[in-house]
């Protein structure tokens, strides 16, 4: 396939998993305790504010990682690595794919 094709697909896999496990981080230990410290009557507020863009923005993370991961495996010819699970590439994206599908 041309070279082009492959290193945009990796690198958009790249900065989509970037962007979905720095987002999960962000949220899980900065955001989270963050909203815990305020008074209980404004947690639903401030999660409500900042949830439904992070939410949008995960999801648009994880189902790219999905999408340019499987366009740059084509490309790279290791869909045969995935049947076969002759290497680990092919344990490493079937993990990989369910941990995204699951969050």
């Amino acid at each position: 396939m041309d070279v082009w094709f492959t290193f945009g697909a990796l690198l958009a896999h790249v900065l989509a998993m970037s962007a979905w496990v720095g987002g999960l981080a962000f949220f899980n230990w900065i955001v989270y305790p963050a909203v815990a410290s305020l008074p209980v009557g404004d947690h639903r507020r401030a999660l409500g504010a900042l949830g439904s863009p992070a939410i949008l923005v995960l999801r648009l993370a994880t189902y790219g990682s999905i999408v340019f991961g499987a366009a740059s495996g084509i490309a790279l010819r290791r869909t045969d690595e995935l049947v076969t699970f002759q290497t680990r590439w092919g344990w490493t994206i079937v993990v990989g794919a369910s941990v995204a599908m699951l969050t």
